[in-house]
């Protein structure tokens, strides 16, 4: 008798178990994350014989997600956000550059043709999905500098992070596909991870688009599995990031990092039984391999290689730097 309860406790178990690992990411969390990238600015020559600046195919190099800032309510159902879209610092930087070296390029040309300044042309775009069926959409286009505080990119290069605000009737009006991340609802802070128990160990998701591959006709973002590695020291606030152990590539930047629910736990754990927004990636952490000659003994080759561990910069950072947005815009 206990041999057969024994064998239909472990059937029990073994059907919830298979039951709870699937669907752990909220369908809506991809709609939060977009493709980052430019389109190359170059001289076209019209039917016309003049010179006319154009932009490229689409070149993504990064990740973001659009974030909900938290206003007030308005009843019972309903909430006020202010929405951001958020990403590394060092990602508007580079696209900044390669935007200024095209712009110098085309502005020696004395013949070319424009009805604005170039330098009002620089900017960043970014893939979205479009409500309706069809192909992605790539000329979503964000102001590198706008005389516009409302339009204008606040940042961190400490901290490496940048954000700026995107008008909900800009979206709604070109027909995009999109959610965003609520701060009161979807985001574990500092705060908030040390009262739910994140610890070393927890499983996480990275969502973003590395290596450029954005899905081809359609957005769609890769979702990779990883645990943190390292987070006591930060919510113990001697550290700004925390560490995850996940294979990050080039086009990960600036992307969202969720923490992985799980409805079991140990003695001394807490059980995380919900899907939050708990960081944004800043890159993996490199080490050097030497290759070393055998005729001298002395080193010939560094190679850079990705450790597997990733940088992580906790929200609470982000909500600080939305906040001071926030200010400067009340004090205009």
């Amino acid at each position: 008798m206990k041999l057969k309860q024994t064998l239909v406790l472990a059937f029990v178990l073994t059907i919830t178990a298979a039951h709870l690992t699937g669907g752990l990411i909220p369908p809506f969390f991809f709609d939060c994350v977009v493709a980052i990238g430019y389109r190359p600015l170059t001289a076209v020559r019209r039917p016309d014989g003049k010179l006319e600046a154009q932009r490229g195919a689409f070149v993504p190099i990064a990740s973001g997600f659009l974030y909900g800032h938290f206003i007030k309510k308005l009843n019972e159902k309903e909430n006020a956000y202010v929405l951001y879209l958020v990403t590394n610092q060092h990602v508007v930087e580079d696209i900044e550059r390669m935007e200024k070296q095209q712009i110098e390029a085309i502005s020696k040309n004395a013949e070319i043709a424009t009805e604005v300044p170039l330098q009002n042309l620089a900017g960043i775009f970014m893939r979205f999905n479009p409500k309706a069926v069809g192909a992605a959409r790539d000329d979503f286009w964000l102001p590198l500098h706008s005389p516009d505080p409302h339009q204008s990119w606040t940042q961190d290069r400490d901290l490496d992070l940048a954000v700026i605000g995107i008008g909900w009737e800009v979206l709604d009006r070109a027909g995009i596909q999109y959610n965003y991340f609520k701060s009161d609802q979807h985001v574990a802070d500092r705060s908030k991870a040390g009262e739910i128990g994140i610890t070393e160990g927890d499983g996480v998701y990275v969502l973003g688009f590395p290596m450029g591959l954005v899905g081809g006709d359609r957005n769609f973002v890769i979702a990779r599995q990883g645990a943190i590695a390292r987070i006591r020291d930060c919510l113990a606030g001697t550290t700004n990031r925390f560490l995850i152990d996940a294979l990050v590539f080039p086009g990960n930047s600036g992307g969202p990092v969720i923490l992985k629910p799980d409805m079991t736990s140990i003695e001394g754990t807490k059980r995380q039984n919900r899907t939050y927004l708990i960081g944004v990636v800043r890159g993996y952490i490199p080490y050097s391999d030497v290759a070393v000659s055998q005729q001298t003994g002395h080193a010939r080759i560094a190679f850079e290689e990705n450790s597997g561990l990733a940088e992580v910069i906790p929200m609470d950072l982000v909500q600080n730097l939305i906040e001071q947005h926030q200010k400067l815009l009340k004090s205009k």
